[in-house]
């Protein structure tokens, strides 16, 4: 059977929400690769690329700039300057 890869739990978690919160950059990465939705929020309100940027996680952060939805880059995120990755 087919895996969902944007099913979240009972507070709104994605595999990647919780990859990127908790500092995996090799699921990060491999999620990334298979599509998963970078647009979805948990129910805090908060996305993956949220939870990376709030822990200082540049290993993870950096994945993001090519996954991120129009969207979302128009958007002016509150992070400390030097965060965020420009390709």
């Amino acid at each position: 059977s087919a895996i969902e890869i944007n099913r979240v739990n009972i507070g709104g978690d994605t595999a990647l929400i919780l990859a990127a919160k908790n500092g995996h950059a090799a699921v990060v990465k491999m999620l990334l690769l298979a599509k998963a939705n970078v647009d979805l929020r948990d129910n805090s309100g908060r996305s993956a690329l949220d939870y990376a940027q709030q822990n200082i996680r540049t290993g993870i952060i950096t994945l993001f700039p090519r996954h991120l939805s129009q969207s979302q880059t128009d958007k002016s995120p509150a992070v400390a300057p030097g965060l965020l990755f420009n390709p």
